[in-house]
Order: C-alpha cells, then structure tokens, then sequence
C-alpha cells in the first residue's frame, strides 16, 4: 500500500436517469480533497453504489485515456489546479455514459413547463447571457455544459453540468448534477438582428452534435495523441448521435441582442412536426455555418456528398476538416476548399504545388480539376472520416499521393476488363452467359432518395447498394464485382427531376 493512502476515504456517488451509477474512490488524501470538493459543487450524496471509479494524483502531466479503460475505471488526475482536476474528473465521468448513449454537449440547460431545452453554442456566443434573459416561467439549471443520458426506452433526460470558468474568476456555485428533465429539443445559437428557428437537417443536426461534443471533451488544438482521442470520440458517440437526432427536435436558433426569443422557443416546441430533420432520407453535402467555424483551433465536422473521391469517401460519409495553422500543403493531402464559382466546398487531392497555385484532383477522376487553388481558399486538410463501420485516419502526403495513383490505375484496369467484356471475344461469351443465368437469381430493385430538390437513384441487390444513377453523365454506375453480373444497357434510362414512369413503377 502507498505511503499516502487513505485510510478512511471519502466516497461520493452519483445516479443518472438511465439508471447508471457511479461513485468515486480516492487513493491518496489530495484526491480525496478533489472528491469532496466535486461532491459539494455537484451535490453528490455519500455512497458505494454502482461503478467503482478509482481517483488519483499523478506525479506529473498525464494524458487522458479515459476513453480506452473499462474495468477497472481509473482517474489520473495531472497535477495543478484544483479547479482542473474537478473538471477532469468531471469530464472522465461524462466519458463512461458514451458507450451507453451519453454525450455532453457544450449548452446550457434551461427548464419550462416540465421540459429540458438545451441552448447550445460555443464559448463567447452568448449561451450564458441568453440563460440569464430567460422570464420567470423559465429555470436556467446551467448555462455552459449539459450531460444527456439515453434510457432502456429510448427517452432522452438532460442533467445540468457545472461551469467550471466560474470557479476560475472567483465566482464559484454549485449545480444539482443529479437533477434530470426530459429533454424536449436542442437548439444551436447564432446571433442575428432578429429572433427566428431555422429546423436542421439530419446530416446538419449531426455533424453540429458531435462538434459539440468535441469542444466538452478536447480542448487543445489536436496533436496525434488528440486525433486518437477524436476517433475514439467518434467511434463511440456517431451511432450514439444519430440516435439522438432521430428522436430529439434540432434546430438553429438566430438570436437577437433584445429579443423575446424563448417565445420563438415555445412557438416551435408546439408545432414540432417544422423538424426538417426528422426525415431520414435528408442529407445535405455540407453544413450551414457550423459553430465550430467560429472557433480557428477545433476541426470543422463536414457531410460528405459525390462520387469524385470514391473510393476514398462515399455519399453521407462525416469528415473532420483541421485548418493548416502553421503547417505547409503536401502533395498528397486531402483538402477541403472554397469554390467561388461553384459556391460550395469541394473536397479533393493536392496532385501537384505550383508558383502560381496548388493542382487538385479527386481520387475517382482522371483529369486534374481546371482551376489552381490559391492557400487563402484552403479551409483545412481532411484527417478522418466516419460512417456507420467505423472512424479511419485519411491518407496524407507521400503515402497519399501512392494510394491516389494506385486508385487511378485500379480504375484504368476496370476500364479495360469493361472493354473487354464488350468485345466478341470468350471472355466477352463468358461474361454475357453469366449475365443471363444471375438475372433469374438476382433481383435487382431501385429506391428513389430525395433531398430537398435533389434525387438519387439507386440499384440494391438484397441489402447492399450496387449502384447509383449519375445525372451529370446520364449512365449507371455499377461497382464491382456486381458490374461482371449486371448489363448496364438493361437498366432503365433515368429523366431527372421527375423520374420516369418506368422506374417510379419498380420503386419499392
């Protein structure tokens, strides 16, 4: 045993709405400061009901993994502050809801008539002012942090979290962290001249959650130990998310300076069915004005959409953008930049850096892009991607610059295996027979998606997709194998917007 144990230590425990409990153990007597000094801000009762969380001092600086234990949790606290420590233990503790649907999200709790609302921003955008405006009908329980817990049922409670910046200036306070409300709807702040809710789409609503969450639980500019830590974030917390934009209204609330703006709160709680994102086929290419943008250090959350970087990126894919800083381009990176003419973000590869400006090119296409991209249109390089599977790291550099290559001569080898296949020749016999015999064993079925005014067709065999309609070329593209099995010439031609009669017919 440590000479510093205690002999007699503290413990505190806490209880969420989904049931989870923890309670924290002290191993030395400066921990035991730190748990009961948590204790009182988050008014913890003294117990050892549930999950054992292990809190320690460590000698020096030490990097949070609290993502990556799981039994036994243990809390290393570095070394410093008394206030940082509560908010890392705080933090630690926010941490192991994850794997059961928690997230904490960098909003204020505010209560009416029963209900949580969750107004949500960055730091400096008016969360904490926007609490304090509330009238009387309403109860502000926290106006910086907020740690949502999903049931067994699938309902959704909210538990203020403390403001830790408080104790930083002297003011302190102390929050009823065990306090929970049903969580009605989120709602992302923007400053405007005038009050109005705008609904969020389910890719927005998304990509604006995790961002969220990111900015509660990192905090620095994003290292390599910090990137690890992102793709453990996202790994746990996208499904998570998407739970929770599924069930739970979202919105942009513009904010004025003097407004009545809970009113515009009560007006769209009462007529929730305006949620945009409540449709589950609406996925737009890129966030409106997310609030990450506000912030130069944190990464920028983007929704993926086309078909120029594929394989790389696929349709829906979540991609986490960082801004340069003080790093330089490289042949090889994947950027993400500004397109005036196009006015949108274009995500593609630097193939080349020249005097005059920077050669991009997707990785699905054969030709460069027309136009240089001059750096001051550069809005950060792509360092992971995310969907349903899983997170991964994108290739950069020399090692991506190898894997563009090896993707342009996998699509020039395709290209000839098709041209093969369209040859009187045996293997063009051989293909053409397989053809025939998997069209009375496959059946293929189309499933229109809509987004907004925008349409995507697209070819399912079972459950897996197998191709997609491109308007831009009017032609089907097939991925392989499925192309070897699938005559593209048998597939209906598709009249967009409207969609033709024959194909509307077969939609199921």
């Amino acid at each position: 045993m440590r000479k510093n144990a205690c002999t007699d230590p503290p413990f505190s425990c806490l209880t969420l709405a989904d049931g989870e409990k923890f309670f924290l153990h002290p191993t030395d007597p400066q921990a035991g400061e730190i748990v009961n000094r948590i204790a009182e801000v988050m008014h913890l009762s003294p117990g050892r009901d549930g999950r054992e969380i292990f809190v320690c001092i460590a000698e020096k600086p030490v990097q949070e993994r609290f993502l990556k234990e799981r039994s036994p949790l243990v809390c290393c606290l570095s070394p410093g502050g008394v206030v940082t420590q509560m908010s890392q233990l705080a933090r630690y503790i926010a941490a192991q809801t994850m794997p059961r649907g928690g997230m904490l999200l960098h909003g204020g709790l505010v209560m009416h008539q029963g209900q949580g609302i969750i107004l949500a921003a960055p730091g400096g955008t008016g969360k904490s002012t926007a609490c304090s405006r509330l009238p009387e009908s309403w109860k502000a329980l926290c106006d910086d942090a907020t740690l949502v817990v999903q049931t067994k049922s699938g309902r959704y409670f909210a538990h203020p979290w403390p403001t830790w910046s408080r104790f930083l200036n002297g003011e302190g306070g102390d929050w009823n962290v065990e306090q929970a409300i049903p969580l009605s709807a989120i709602f992302f702040l923007h400053q405007s001249p005038v009050d109005r809710v705008e609904p969020l789409p389910r890719g927005n609503a998304t990509a604006y959650v995790l961002e969220s969450i990111r900015q509660m639980m990192l905090f620095r500019r994003m290292d390599e130990h910090q990137t690890d830590m992102m793709e453990d974030l996202l790994n746990i917390s996208l499904s998570a998310v998407e739970r929770l934009v599924s069930s739970v209204p979202i919105y942009i609330l513009q904010i004025s300076l003097s407004g009545s703006f809970w009113e515009e709160i009560t007006r769209t709680l009462q007529d929730p069915g305006k949620s945009l994102h409540s449709s589950p086929h609406l996925m737009p290419s890129v966030p409106c004005d997310p609030p990450c943008r506000a912030i130069d250090d944190l990464d920028i959350p983007l929704i993926y959409s086309g078909s120029s970087m594929y394989p790389t990126f696929r349709d829906a894919d979540l991609l986490n953008v960082v801004p340069y800083g003080t790093e330089t381009h490289r042949v090889g990176d994947v950027i993400c930049f500004n397109s005036p003419e196009k006015e949108k973000y274009i995500i593609h590869r630097i193939v080349a850096i020249h005097e005059n400006g920077i050669q991009t090119r997707g990785d699905n296409n054969v030709v460069p892009d027309p136009d240089l991209v001059q750096p001051d249109e550069i809005i950060g390089k792509v360092v992971t991607g995310s969907r349903a599977s899983g997170t991964w790291k994108v290739t950069g550099g020399k090692p991506g610059i190898l894997l563009h290559r090896l993707f342009l001569v996998r699509k020039s080898f395709l290209k000839k295996i098709d041209s093969l296949i369209k040859t009187e020749n045996p293997i063009g016999f051989s293909v053409h027979l397989i053809r025939n015999f998997s069209s009375y064993i496959l059946t293929p079925r189309y499933v229109l998606f809509s987004t907004g005014n925008v349409r995507y067709l697209r070819l399912f065999i079972g459950r897996h997709m197998v191709g997609e309609y491109n308007s831009v070329r009017n032609s089907w593209i097939i991925r392989p194998p499925f192309s070897l099995f699938i005559d593209k010439s048998n597939l209906p031609v598709v009249d967009y917007p409207g969609t033709n009669h024959e194909i509307s017919e077969r939609i199921q």
